[in-house]
């Protein structure tokens, strides 16, 4: 008789998940979500980025591409998967383009142009860890939108 440890429950379950098309990291799961969100950080992120017109409109223009450029790719790269294989993997490539945009453009010294140091100083104050957010959920909320 083989028993099944907490670890190997908690892994069928990530796989059943992800099988579902839930792409949450465990990272990143809250139990109580936060405004519709999978946790605060996520939350607060979404609410900053949709908060100023100019960043707003550039996080369109970066998770659009991002993901478009990404389909294609996916579709070339890897022609026997099905449609939503390649839209799961352009979902992923676009929320990475997405982290790295806010870390490494949007919040980098506030040289952007969008933000004044004391907005970015306010940003990271508000969401706390950007290890924390579900990028994917953010990515997916501006595909939804677009």
């Amino acid at each position: 008789m083989t028993t099944t440890t907490e670890k190997e429950r908690a892994a069928a379950e990530r796989a059943r998940g992800l099988e579902r098309g839930e792409l949450l990291p465990d990272h990143t799961r809250d139990d109580e979500g936060h405004n519709g969100w999978s946790n605060r950080e996520t939350w607060a992120v979404a609410l900053h980025l949709g908060n100023e017109q100019g960043v707003d409109e550039e996080v369109r223009h970066v998770v659009t591409f991002a993901y478009s450029n990404a389909l294609d790719t996916a579709a070339d790269d890897w022609p026997d998967m099905d449609e939503e294989s390649h839209a799961r993997i352009a979902l992923g490539q676009a929320a990475k383009a997405l982290a790295d945009w806010v870390r490494d453009d949007l919040l980098h010294d506030g040289e952007s142009g969008y933000l004044t140091e004391r907005d970015t100083v306010t940003w990271l104050r508000d969401v706390g860890s950007l290890w924390r957010v579900n990028w994917e959920a953010v990515t997916a909320h501006y595909l939804e939108e677009a």
